[in-house]
């Protein structure tokens, strides 16, 4: 369990937190919120946030319907826990009055595990925990994207509305094995995202402990942002024999051809942003919806002059923030 430290954070509108785990032997602290002062709200159905933590972020607080809507809390400045999936929070974290939030998360998976059926109990769980640990304050998300996709969903695409890309990052348990992920763009797959992220603010908006949520992530990586996957180059995997799915020795890859002969553009990237946006303000409008976007001086996806040599996601950024602002 990591600290996410959030060094500036512009706020915005609506929404509250949740989350974490099973309950640790410590003492709830009372003044964990009055350490450090939170930003006030900005007015209008979105806003964004701009954040930086590490690499550059940004950050989609949205609501709608303000009539219904409860005061969206401001979302509070400083550090943040990030506790994983089957992460207890220990009692060195909960004793830290310098830690302001904490945020938890379930995989998509998990929560979904059939057609239209949706069982919160182990992030219910989490957030339990949290309270329990005496966080006022917490982030909740449901990791929506490649491995973490439902089974049942997959087994619904055809062959060609999926891509099998290898994981090159060594830290996964997944490393150096292909992992089939769903082109986002595909009616089903996109259908099926829009009813998770309806049912998850169904469930979870009016808990005013939950401040944020990451439920506006539009792309299909392995995390809770808008990345595609897109290495290019070599990944030395394990020398064989190796157990499938891993494969073995070095690799070349080329992500981002790959992804282009499937089909992927600037513009069915931004459609379904926009979608997953709208459809996050609409579930959650007290919470601060975050977004967290890097990749801005990856010169690999975005192509201005069509060459993927020659691109980067800044102008996608700035078509997202304008779409956010109402620019």
């Amino acid at each position: 369990m990591e600290p996410e430290t959030h060094s500036s954070l512009n706020q915005t509108k609506n929404q509250p937190m949740k989350n974490l785990v099973k309950k640790p032997k410590v003492k709830p602290r009372k003044n964990r919120d009055l350490m450090i002062p939170g930003d006030s709200a900005l007015s209008g159905q979105r806003a964004l946030i701009l954040a930086a933590v590490l690499m550059s972020w940004y950050a989609i607080a949205s609501g709608t319907n303000m009539a219904q809507a409860q005061s969206v809390p401001a979302y509070p400045k400083g550090v943040w826990a990030a506790a994983g999936v089957d992460d207890d929070i220990p009692p060195e974290l909960a004793n830290n009055l310098g830690i302001v939030g904490v945020g938890v998360n379930e995989d998509w998976s998990v929560v979904n595990p059939a057609p239209g059926v949706y069982d919160w109990s182990q992030l219910d769980s989490r957030v339990a925990g949290a309270k329990a640990a005496g966080f006022r304050k917490i982030s909740i998300a449901v990791t929506d994207s490649s491995s973490k996709t439902p089974a049942w969903l997959l087994d619904l695409l055809a062959p060609d509305q999926k891509i099998a890309l290898i994981d090159n990052a060594s830290q996964h348990k997944t490393f150096c094995q292909n992992i089939n992920s769903a082109l986002y763009w595909n009616p089903v797959f996109h259908q099926a995202r829009l009813d998770l992220i309806a049912a998850f603010g169904a469930h979870y908006t009016n808990d005013p402990a939950i401040v944020a949520t990451n439920a506006a992530a539009f792309a299909n990586h392995n995390s809770n942002d808008w990345n595609i996957q897109d290495f290019v180059g070599t990944v030395r995997c394990p020398s064989c024999p190796q157990p499938p799915p891993t494969l073995c020795d070095s690799q070349t890859v080329d992500q981002v051809q790959q992804w282009l002969d499937a089909g992927w553009t600037e513009a069915k990237m931004l459609r379904v942003g926009k979608e997953i946006i709208d459809a996050a303000a609409a579930a959650f409008p007290n919470q601060n919806i975050k977004l967290p976007i890097g990749g801005l001086t990856d010169n690999r996806m975005s192509t201005p002059d069509g060459d993927p040599a020659h691109g980067n996601y800044s102008q996608l950024a700035r078509d997202i923030e304008n779409y956010v602002y109402g620019n």
